[in-house]
């Protein structure tokens, strides 16, 4: 019999709370439905931020945008309910996957940037014997980007002017293709995808691409949980509905890395990869990119109950500013899990970030630091607490990008 004690709960809360925001899904125990499992689950983040907008630490920069009609300073609670969920199916070695979640957003002191974003996604496993497997994946986002001063992360923008957020549609397909069978001395696997991303308002149409993807990575195993990898990877940028003679930001991506990939001990496993990174402009007139690159990702667990994640890259992104070609991107994230009880962990995580504008004289510094204390009051509610503090400093005039937030987090979770 279906249990309705969690979504009584968390109904009574969202109807008393008054603003948070973050993505998770819960897992719980699921129930049958015909041939599938279903797993639901609504969220219910409640946020308190000093800097909502992110605008600058200058008070002259910030009268110069509010005297011509743009955003000041904002501080204000904010309330995200998110609900969702899973259905699984398995046939033999086979699983199929659909889920859709959706997030609520209710910014107290701002009706206009109240939002509403959701996801669907589909994916299927097929393995035919030992030595093949097929993968399948297509998600849809209808998002938005909150308005603020603009970030390389999520490709937004400094959005100061306008009325709303920015908001924005994306379809991605991706087919995978694997030959090896387990402990094999050798595997491949091969990628292809496609990704579209559409603006829907605040006249970003400018801003529409297409972007298909291929990829390639060969393992050689060296020892028995040791491998090396050599990863290809090629990434076409088409802007599909430019300013008639403006000067096309049309690209194509490319990165070949060589690396180790392993799973050598119970306490740790990780992939290394590292070398070419690349980006060429089809107008020959950008800053072309051609730099050195990696992408890390390792796990550490000197316990059982203590765990390290550590991932790092530098990549190249779409320029988010109307001035700069492309943003290379340096990335370290290193958060650590520890649970104190069964049921009670903390978790920290520290990011920096060292963004460098290509075609423009900046550069930016990010870094993210966070502490939160999370308790499972029962197998199917999770609350917690978290603080964050965020900051931006920029060698950008008057110190107009740089930026200080301060955000707690109150979260509850729950999952059938």
């Amino acid at each position: 019999m279906l249990r309705l004690r969690p979504l009584i709960l968390v109904g009574i809360l969202a109807i008393c709370a008054v603003p948070g925001a973050t993505l998770g899904q819960s897992v719980g125990t699921g129930f049958d439905v015909g041939r599938f499992r279903a797993y639901p689950w609504i969220n219910l983040f409640m946020s308190y931020e000093s800097n909502y907008y992110k605008t600058s630490n200058d008070v002259l920069v910030n009268n110069t945008i509010t005297s011509l009609g743009g955003l000041g300073p904002l501080s204000t609670w904010e309330t995200v309910v998110e609900p969702g969920v899973r259905l699984t199916a398995l046939k033999g070695a086979d699983s199929y996957n659909l889920s859709y979640f959706a997030r609520i957003g209710i910014v107290s002191a701002s009706s206009a940037d109240n939002f509403t974003d959701q996801q669907t996604q589909a994916n299927a496993n097929w393995e035919f014997g030992l030595r093949h497997r097929v993968t399948f994946n297509y998600q849809y986002w209808y998002w938005h980007n909150r308005r603020d001063s603009g970030s390389p992360a999520d490709f937004s923008r400094v959005n100061f002017f306008y009325p709303h957020p920015d908001l924005w549609d994306s379809n991605r397909v991706t087919l995978g293709y694997s030959y090896g069978a387990p402990g094999a001395r050798g595997r491949l696997d091969l990628m292809a995808g496609y990704r579209t991303r559409h603006y829907l308002n605040n006249n970003q149409e400018v801003r529409d691409n297409d972007r298909p993807v291929l990829g390639a990575t060969l393992y050689t195993r060296v020892r028995p949980k040791v491998s090396l990898l050599f990863d290809a990877a090629w990434e076409k940028v088409n802007y599909t509905r430019e300013a008639p003679g403006a000067l096309t930001l049309d690209s194509e991506q490319m990165t070949l890395y060589t690396g180790v990939a392993w799973d050598a001990t119970a306490t740790t496993s990780g992939t290394v990869k590292f070398g070419w990174l690349g980006k060429n402009f089809t107008a020959g007139q950008p800053d072309n990119v051609s730099d050195f690159g990696w992408s890390a990702k390792i796990q550490y667990r000197p316990r059982t109950y203590s765990t390290f994640n550590l991932v790092t890259e530098r990549t190249s992104a779409e320029t988010n500013t109307g001035l700069a070609d492309a943003v290379v991107v340096s990335l370290v994230n290193l958060d650590w899990v520890y649970y104190w009880k069964p049921r009670l962990y903390t978790r920290v995580e520290m990011l920096g970030t060292n963004d460098d504008y290509v075609g423009e004289s900046r550069t930016d510094h990010r870094c993210n630091a966070s502490g939160g204390v999370f308790y499972q009051m029962r197998q199917w509610l999770e609350l917690g607490v978290k603080y964050t503090y965020e900051a931006r400093t920029s060698n950008l005039p008057l110190r107009a990008a740089d930026y200080n937030d301060n955000v707690l987090l109150i979260s509850v979770r729950t999952a059938y």
